[in-house]
This record gives structure tokens, C-alpha cells and sequence, in this order.
């Protein structure tokens, strides 16, 4: 009688959690916040405790990025932020920022050939990285930052700026 009475609160308990939203790998979490249908999963990325999904979504056109974070035994979603998709020679294709491991995190990714690197970071902490794969380039940062303050540009092979992200989040010549 015992044993039964402890599988049932068991059962009740991990029902209780999966109806909530916990679920038992970051993956499942994540899942739960997305539409599967005209979605295509791009990239993932671990900053500690935090994973985060890239999917791109074909019917709304956007880039969507979702988060899962480890609670206790399980892992929960929180956070789901889109960035409409475009045709245009520079795409930003995530942007997150975390308050509570303060972290800053972002995606790009180069569609012109003249784009040679991306750089980005207050003075001191600037990083910069080749477009050579015309693959999804990340950045992370410590600390919480507007992405604008990263003061995000492309260089060209020479590594002169072509392109300067600014506060209304848009890509432009200067």
C-alpha cells in the first residue's frame, strides 16, 4: 500500500512539472515554445547554465531565438525573441541578453562576399571574427549590454568598415 501511495505522488509530481512547462532536456524545453511546422533549426549555443535554440521560422519570416535553463533536476524555457528575416547583405539573426548571469549574446550572419569580418565590444573586450564560411557568427559578452553599445560593424578584407549596426537595429553604409 505504501509503495503505491509514493508512485502515485511521483507520478503526480512529474505531471504537475511537464504541465508547467519543465521538461526533462533543454532541447524538449525549448521545443514546447515554437511552431514545428515551416521551422528549421539553425545553430545552439551553452553560456553556463543557459542553452539557447536558433530556428528560423519560413511563414513568418524570422529568425527565432528560444532559451532553456536548467531548474534543479529538469530544464524550462522562459524566453522567445524574434528577428524578422530579410534579403539584404548582413542579417542579425539572434540577440539576447541575460540579467541574472549577466551575459550578452548575439548572432550574425554575412550574405556579401566584400564582408570579410565582423567585430564587436566596448573598447578593451573587442572581438573580431572572419565571414570566410558564410556561417552564423556568434558573440558573447559578459555582462548585460544593449548589442548597440557593442558597437557591432563589418570590414571588409582590409578590414575597413563597410557596414555599422546601430540603436534602431538596422545594418547601414556610413
Amino acid at each position: 500500500m505504501y509503495k503505491k501511495q509514493v508512485s502515485l505522488i511521483l507520478v503526480l509530481i512529474v505531471c504537475l512539472l511537464l504541465l508547467t512547462g519543465h521538461r526533462f532536456t533543454p532541447e524538449q524545453a525549448a521545443s514546447l515554445q515554437i511552431e514545428t511546422e515551416h521551422v528549421q533549426f539553425m545553430n545552439h549555443f551553452k553560456i553556463d547554465d543557459t542553452f539557447l535554440y536558433v530556428f528560423k521560422n519560413e511563414k513568418t519570416k524570422s529568425y527565432v531565438t528560444v532559451t532553456s535553463e536548467k531548474t534543479n533536476l529538469l530544464y524550462r524555457s522562459r524566453t522567445v525573441s524574434k528577428i524578422s528575416a530579410h534579403k539584404k547583405d548582413l542579417q542579425m539573426i539572434s540577440t539576447y541578453t541575460h540579467y541574472d548571469q549577466p551575459f550578452t549574446f548575439f548572432v550574425v550572419q554575412s550574405f556579401d562576399n566584400n564582408i570579410g569580418y565582423i567585430q564587436a565590444g566596448k573598447k578593451g573586450e573587442q572581438q573580431i571574427k572572419s565571414t570566410q564560411n558564410r556561417d552564423m557568427i556568434p558573440f558573447f559578452f559578459s555582462g548585460s549590454a544593449n548589442i548597440a553599445s557593442l558597437q557591432p560593424v563589418a570590414l571588409n578584407h582590409e578590414k575597413e568598415v563597410i557596414y555599422r549596426y546601430d540603436a534602431a537595429s538596422k545594418w547601414y553604409k556610413p
